[in-house]
């Protein structure tokens, strides 16, 4: 297998907040992967899909500054899937 096929995949944090939900989001361990900018996560007994070529199509990704707070996903509408690469304290900003 070349090396452009490899992924890099590691343990991250995720919170799932859905929109015009009336509960509080979910949160947990998930597995964030990566291949050519394309994105996979598992979370939750859910896989979610972010193909690089859909950002600003089908969904947003916004890439945050700091060692341990990783991308935002969002689909319009539907959820907003934020990744840490370690767990934040619940009083951080953002959380």
């Amino acid at each position: 297998m070349s090396p452009a096929a490899w992924a890099d995949t590691t343990a991250a944090y995720c919170v799932l907040s859905k929109a015009n939900a009336k509960t509080a989001p979910q949160q947990g361990p998930c597995r964030w992967s990566q291949r050519q900018g394309n994105v996979t996560i598992n979370f939750q007994f859910r896989e979610y899909d972010f193909p690089a070529d859909q950002d600003g199509k089908t969904y947003t990704r916004l890439n945050r500054d700091g060692a341990e707070s990783g991308p935002v996903f969002t689909r319009k509408g539907k959820y907003t899937l934020s990744v840490y690469w370690k767990k934040p304290a619940a009083d951080s900003p953002g959380f």
